[in-house]
């Protein structure tokens, strides 16, 4: 069994602290940009420089996040942050964006990089792929099950899962939903959390259920399961939470700490009540053991409940005009928060007074009738909630966590007094005053051995200290103290320094030289026969086609597209339109489609290397983004954009159809392609298409359409408009495309498209 390591969280400077007296054997944490939490405290670069030094010296590594993606525009400052952190000591990068991957692998052949889950790695060619590319580890997609994970554990690549904390309703890097509504991008760390909020599901015309958290997911627990993540081949066990109080850190930290210690030891693991409780308390939306350990659909949401959920601890006895008298089956401290809710209200307090029997107590225990001096609008027995533990959060305090030293003291006359330490890896010497002063009477060995043994609050713990002592001579208290001090501050330093940095090779798939796309203007992508037919009568050349069971062998005009998510095999296309990292390697001729995320031209450079020659921009791109990216784009590679239709705004594992219908499972055969949409607390309609595999693509509420901008994405170097086509009829498909045509022969300037939008072509995310 090899190292394995327990990897916390750190969105704040107090989180850090804790997760390392928690006993984190590695910390993530982000810079004031280019990270995936950009609403967390984080951490500007002097800040993280100290704390990586406070890590390396207590035995931690520090992985910094820049796993958003990066525009063009922002290329000259993350190239400055990139060398900094190299500088800094920090042990990886966690990336998203291949063309940050492709610079850091070209420039700092030794610096570690990370494939962060918003690559969405969830294939096992995806893996390869990254061994290939150099990675040090994957951070696995949240989707796949342990028997995938012991699959890829095979490879030469470290294995990072997430083990507890929130998941996300989409496939991570798959997420346009909250940049869809704002200019609040999921893949620049900006998410509006879209997710939380409550949706109604229609079948056609027929509403389905009430208004509710459709998208909201439970919160991930494997504590139980740790066992069978070790002998997976699992390397680092990830925890969820860099918007988390430090307290939360501690507590999830803490008790995985103790089971995955239990196990290393061979011992039964202990996961009892008391310790669920601690994580319970610290922070739920109900928990589940998701995808990993094959949790059912139906439970893997919570629909009715999107905040923190902590643990019952009583119900309403008696309301009273300012107070509230709570029957408690659990106990209850001052300064504890606690929430009351109903089937209308829900109220959120701390604790400040409360009363037993009419006096005023600190603490409350099971059986209590307490009365709490506020005034929730609530009913008599409301569920009283415990949502913050004062006791659990005050007991953020260090685990004594030292690391073990030798010494050899040596006292010799006509010599210079002389310490040796080590930690087995670093060694130093130090030096005090000549001894030349001799002692009155012997002194006592013991004595010296003690004062050097008193390393206060430094991380440092002798184990043993060896000692060659002429006892007749004479040293000062405050000798010995400087010595010791000497020593240990050399030895700080060393492993402050220290990186265990190594050259992993960097080599893109080989492929030939493909002969640049030829083809300019209007493409289609289809999702019908009809929507096909059509499009062949008006003369496109280029035809994407995703319709279920269909299949055309003539490649030189309809071109299929691959599935967004889906199990490895092994068919190989001599051309097609793909959308992640895996799929690059396995098509002859790629065409990258707007889900591959290419928001710079050092994105371009790397597809270029597996054949692309015609890459379609993601739609988070402004205007100005694409015309710098087309002034620095690799040569014989054209560019297009998506200019009609309604795009992904997530695609998801979880089939929210066959929960609403009432099935505990989601294959349900219910044949629900295109009759069902999702309607938001604005009315805003989102279509749903379910997959082959019985995956869900949420569609966008509204309709992009840049007909009247055709001319500005042609200056600023776009050469292939897409049209993509979902639920339209064959009338409405056959207007759509000559419409187009007339803009691009100069017959009219625009086409009107009611519920349409330009998208984020004059606005750029955030």
């Amino acid at each position: 069994m090899g190292k394995l390591e327990l990897l916390a969280p750190c969105g704040s400077i107090e989180a850090f602290y804790s997760a390392i007296e928690a006993g984190a054997d590695a910390v993530y944490l982000g810079g004031t940009a280019f990270n995936a939490r950009m609403f967390a405290q984080n951490m500007d670069l002097s800040t993280i420089k100290d704390l990586v030094n406070y890590a390396h010296i207590r035995g931690v590594k520090v992985y910094v996040t820049i796993n958003t993606l990066i525009f063009s525009s922002e290329w000259d400052n993350l190239r400055q942050y990139i060398d900094e952190l190299y500088q800094a000591g920090c042990d990886a990068l966690i990336v998203q964006d291949l063309g940050v991957a492709h610079y850091v692998r070209g420039n700092y052949p030794d610096f570690p990089l990370h494939a962060s889950t918003q690559m969405n790695i969830h294939t096992l060619a995806g893996v390869k792929e990254l061994v290939r590319l150099g990675f040090e580890r994957v951070i696995l997609a949240r989707e796949i099950d342990i028997d995938l994970v012991k699959e890829m554990a095979k490879e030469n690549i470290e294995i990072e899962v997430f083990v507890h904390g929130a998941l996300c309703f989409s496939h991570s890097g798959n997420c346009l939903l909250s940049s869809s509504i704002g200019t609040r991008s999921g893949n620049r760390g900006q998410c509006a959390q879209p997710c939380r909020k409550t949706y109604q599901l229609y079948k056609g015309n027929r509403q389905i259920g009430e208004y509710q958290a459709l998208l909201s997911m439970k919160d991930l627990m494997t504590i139980e399961y740790m066992t069978e993540l070790i002998q997976a081949g699992v390397t680092s066990f990830k925890i969820e939470g860099r918007m988390k109080r430090p307290d939360y850190v501690f507590t999830v930290v803490s008790n995985y700490r103790k089971v995955i210690d239990q196990i290393l030891e061979n011992k039964q693991p202990e996961v009892n009540e008391t310790m669920l409780k601690k994580l319970r308390v610290s922070f739920n939306r109900e928990f589940t053991k998701g995808y990993l350990f094959g949790e059912a659909n139906h439970l893997l949401t919570n629909t009715s409940k999107v905040n923190h959920q902590g643990i019952t601890i009583g119900k309403v006895f008696k309301q009273t005009r300012n107070s509230v008298v709570v029957s408690l089956t659990d106990s209850l401290s001052l300064q504890d928060g606690i929430r009351i809710v109903d089937d209308q209200n829900s109220f959120g307090f701390t604790v400040t007074k409360m009363l037993v029997k009419g006096e005023p107590v600190k603490e409350a225990k099971q059986g209590d009738l307490v009365t709490l001096n506020v005034n929730p609008v609530t009913s008599i027995g409301a569920t009283v909630l415990k949502t913050l533990d004062r006791q659990i959060g005050d007991r953020v305090e260090s685990t004594n966590r030292f690391i073990s030293i030798s010494g050899f003291l040596r006292i010799k006359p006509d010599e210079y007094l002389s310490l040796t330490v080590s930690d087995g890896l670093h060694k130093v010497e130090t030096l005090g005053p000549k001894v030349i002063e001799k002692a009155n009477k012997k002194q006592s060995i013991e004595r010296f051995l003690t004062q050097i043994k008193k390393t206060g609050d430094t991380p440092f713990n002798f184990s043993e200290i060896k000692f060659d002592i002429d006892d007749d001579y004479y040293i000062s208290v405050q000798a010995l103290n400087q010595l010791r001090r000497d020593a240990l501050d050399k030895l700080a330093h060393l492993r402050g320094k220290q990186t265990n940095r190594k050259y992993l090779s960097y080599s893109t798939f080989k492929k030939e030289n493909q002969n640049p796309n030829q083809n300019k203007g209007l493409e289609v992508l289809v999702s019908t026969e009809e929507q096909l037919h059509i499009a062949r009568k008006l003369g496109i050349k280029t035809i994407y086609y995703d319709i279920p069971n269909y299949f055309d062998d003539d490649f030189s005009q309809n071109i299929p597209v691959l599935q967004r998510i889906g199990d490895d095999n092994e068919n190989q296309y001599p051309i097609a339109l793909i959308h992640n990292l895996s799929q690059l390697s396995k098509t002859v001729q790629p065409i990258v489609s707007p889900y591959l995320n290419i928001v710079n031209s050092d994105s371009l450079a790397f597809v270029k290397k597996y054949g692309v020659t015609k890459a379609y921009l993601s739609i988070e791109n402004s205007l100005e983004e694409i015309q710098l990216i087309a002034k620095t784009k690799p040569d014989n590679l054209s560019l297009g954009y998506v200019c009609y239709g309604r795009y992904d705004t997530m695609i998801t594992s979880h089939c929210l159809i066959a929960k609403a219908l009432g099935f505990d499972h989601k294959y349900c055969q219910t044949g629900c392609r295109m009759r069902y949409h999702l309607q938001d607390e604005f009315q805003n309609k989102m279509p749903l298409i379910t997959t082959p595999d019985c995956r869900v693509r949420i569609l966008s509420h509204k309709v992009i359409n840049l007909s009247g901008y055709l001319g500005d994405l042609n200056q600023a170097g776009i050469v292939n408009y897409l049209l993509i086509f979902s639920d339209e009829t064959g009338e409405e498909t056959e207007r759509i495309i000559t419409g187009f045509q007339k803009v691009i022969n100069g017959e009219i300037g625009f086409i009107t498209i009611p519920q349409s939008t330009i998208g984020h072509l004059k606005e750029r995310v955030g």
